[in-house]
């Protein structure tokens, strides 16, 4: 488990270091890869119901078999039917909102002071 947790942080940092990228570079480029994350887990869910109906075809004429797959079969089911009717109520509330996978969010900075320490220079 330590080596999953060394992995995970090395192939976070590697692209921060090797193309010289400032924060808001590693936060799009993160963004980037969160934002094919559905796609991969709605996908893994497919294999998963294609997996239970060729234990369901292999299990011939074992019926216990054929009714746990069968209650696989089901639950994939239903999990692809809740991730994709969750992606598109998202995919709904932002064109009801305006909001585009491109919106850029301005993030509130302090302004730099100069040197100065007085409150006057934060515009207060």
């Amino acid at each position: 488990m330590n080596n999953i947790k060394k992995a995970v942080i090395f192939g976070a940092t590697v692209p921060f270091f090797a193309f010289a990228m400032d924060f808001k570079g590693l936060v799009t480029q993160i963004m980037g890869q969160i934002d094919i994350l559905p796609a991969f887990i709605i996908g893994l869910a497919v294999l998963y119901f294609l997996w239970n109906v060729a234990q369901y075809i292999m299990a011939g004429g074992d019926p216990k078999k054929a009714e746990e797959a069968g209650k696989m079969i089901t639950y994939s089911l239903i999990a692809m039917f809740v991730m994709i009717s969750v992606y598109a109520l998202i995919g709904v509330i932002q064109s009801t909102l305006n909001l585009g996978a491109n919106d850029v969010v301005d993030v509130p900075a302090l302004p730099s002071s100069g040197g100065s320490s007085s409150w006057d220079s934060w515009g207060w």
